[in-house]
């Protein structure tokens, strides 16, 4: 009996791929690419914009080529994917309701799932990306090493609820204010590590960052209100640091101003509150 109800099971899958194929491979793929675009659209940020340039279905799903996001306001890009290939996965389809995807990304792997039951839930997980070769951190002009970025998160398109963990190895920068955007000069800083853990949601930002290297520190606190203009959004964030007297010597005046904010054990403690903008600063 129970043979026999495998083997029916097994028919039927079958004959419903069958027709499911035949159906997926003449979909139109204008048609498809359109309705991508729309759905990736709407569920960014508004100052975040993406074009995806082409959508090739395939028997294991589909691909999609030249995928690219921008600031909206600046119209730069941040990063762009040559390929996402998103595989239909029938033990996944079935039991899991997800649909994983996979990429490459400036050196690095990608891959996550797409879930769409009962609300859509994007799970996403980078490893060893090289971040100096993305746009935005290049244009920067300060990033001297060639570090590597690990993550691993999820994110609730239609609730904007989501938490991201990463990892930065290997970071050393400098910069000269006459040739970056910086008001001030970089000094040669070198970070070993920077991991943090951030949870987010429509009104706010949970944050937890820790760093090693030349300034040793632990960022914890949230940034609230309006999130999409950053300016006028606020903070609540306290500062726990010990800078290595090697790394002191070449802040120059700025190591004076932090002496206002340091204990007897060298550590400094900041409190920053009010509006990201014209923040108020206190010891604590």
């Amino acid at each position: 009996m129970l043979k026999k109800l495998s083997t029916i099971f097994i028919s039927v899958l079958f004959f419903g791929m069958t027709l499911f194929m035949s159906f997926w491979l003449t979909v139109s793929e204008e048609k498809l690419l359109s309705w991508t675009r729309f759905h990736v659209r709407r569920s960014l940020p508004r100052q975040v914009t993406v074009t995806i340039e082409t959508l090739q279905t395939r028997f294991w799903g589909f691909e999609l080529g030249q995928v690219t996001l921008r600031d909206t306001n600046q119209q730069r890009d941040w990063l762009k994917i040559d390929t996402v290939k998103v595989r239909f996965n029938v033990i996944a389809l079935v039991f899991s309701q997800e649909l994983p995807f996979e990429f490459n990304l400036y050196g690095g792997n990608g891959s996550g799932t797409i879930g769409y039951l009962p609300n859509s839930l994007i799970k996403l997980r980078v490893s060893n990306m090289e971040l100096n070769w993305v746009p935005a951190i290049r244009r920067t002009q300060i990033i001297k090493s060639n570090p590597t970025l690990e993550l691993e998160g999820k994110f609730a398109p239609d609730t904007r609820i989501g938490n991201i963990q990463f990892q930065v190895r290997n970071i050393k920068m400098s910069g000269d204010k006459a040739r970056t955007n910086l008001s001030v000069n970089l000094p040669d800083t070198d970070l070993a590590n920077i991991r943090a853990d951030l949870k987010f949601n429509r009104k706010q930002v949970e944050m937890t960052i820790d760093t090693t290297g030349d300034v040793e520190a632990h960022v914890e606190g949230r940034v609230y209100g309006d999130l999409g203009r950053i300016k006028r959004a606020k903070a609540d964030l306290k500062l726990n640091a010990r800078i290595k007297k090697t790394y002191q010597a070449q802040l120059g005046i700025f190591n004076s101003i932090l002496n206002n904010y340091r204990s007897k054990n060298g550590r400094i403690s900041i409190h920053l509150t009010g509006k990201l903008s014209a923040p108020q600063i206190k010891k604590f």
